[in-house]
């Protein structure tokens, strides 16, 4: 069955798999943040994103469940709060970037994805 998948132009991620071109365009266009890109990917059968979200025992259809970390600066990664859903995960994950001037992530824990961050620096703002 061909499908789409959203493919952000900063990492291999893809979330789930949508029926048409235009369903994965607008949850994009939900999901994306200054400065990202991001192409729509038409797949088949042999999609190795399903196939391995398959086997996780998962169904890429429904919503995933993700947890938020704040990485404090020593770079240990604190558990901050547990979001159901892509979308409403990254407006939790904007709340709690906005209460620190750390970076925090939110994880697919079992695949250890990492789907979005904020308060990324860059390496010579580490001073």
């Amino acid at each position: 069955m061909v499908h789409y998948h959203i493919c952000w132009s900063d990492s291999k991620l893809d979330w789930q798999a949508f029926d048409t071109p235009e369903d994965a365009r607008i949850e994009a266009e939900k999901l994306v943040l200054s400065g990202e890109s991001y192409t729509i990917d038409s797949f088949a059968n042999d999609c190795p994103r399903c196939k391995a979200t398959l086997q996780l025992g998962d169904n890429p259809r429904i919503n995933r469940e993700y947890d938020i970390f704040e990485q404090l600066r020593d770079g240990c990664p604190i558990w901050r709060k547990h979001a159901m859903g892509l979308v409403n995960t990254r407006e939790k994950l904007k709340e709690i970037g906005s209460t620190t001037p750390n970076q925090c992530f939110a994880m697919y824990v079992p695949t250890k994805e990492i789907v979005a961050r904020v308060n990324v620096k860059d390496v010579e703002d580490d001073d």
